[in-house]
């Protein structure tokens, strides 16, 4: 952001004494956003240091790279979190699987070798606790 101020010089065909003349002044407020200025601050830069304008465009351009880059890095890491997370369900899913089914199993044989009480309990807990957790999940998606 610039400002500028320019004084006017005064008006003599006022008529006012010559101790007091009138003053006119008038601030002009110039504003811009990013890492170029508009091209009249430019020529200024350039009349004070001759390499300003490249220095600047130059700064500008690497600025620019480093936003592509921290960009594409942030794109870069969000896709391999979302990744792991994915892996990670698929994984607990599949574990979840084999535990069931697994429980399923064992009462099964528990059930078939005469202790019909813990067979039936296994059975029926592993049943209720896939379906709790499968309705759980529902309602966590709402």
């Amino acid at each position: 952001m610039a400002k500028e101020r320019h004084k006017l010089p005064a008006n003599p065909d006022t008529g006012q004494s010559k101790k007091h003349p009138p003053v006119a002044q008038q601030t002009v407020l110039s504003e811009y956003r990013g890492p170029v200025p508009p091209p009249h601050i430019l020529e200024r830069l350039n009349q004070l240091l001759p390499t300003a304008a490249e220095r600047i465009f130059v700064m500008a351009e690497k600025e620019q790279d480093a936003a592509i880059i921290a960009s594409k890095n942030a794109d870069e890491l969000n896709l391999k979190k979302e990744r792991n997370r994915h892996n990670e369900v698929l994984t607990s899913l599949w574990m979840a699987f084999v535990f069931s089914l697994s429980c399923l199993v064992i009462g099964g044989f528990l059930v078939y070798f005469g202790h019909e009480k813990v067979g039936i309990f296994l059975l029926s807990s592993t049943i209720v606790g896939v379906v709790g957790a499968f309705l759980n999940r529902k309602k966590l998606k709402d």
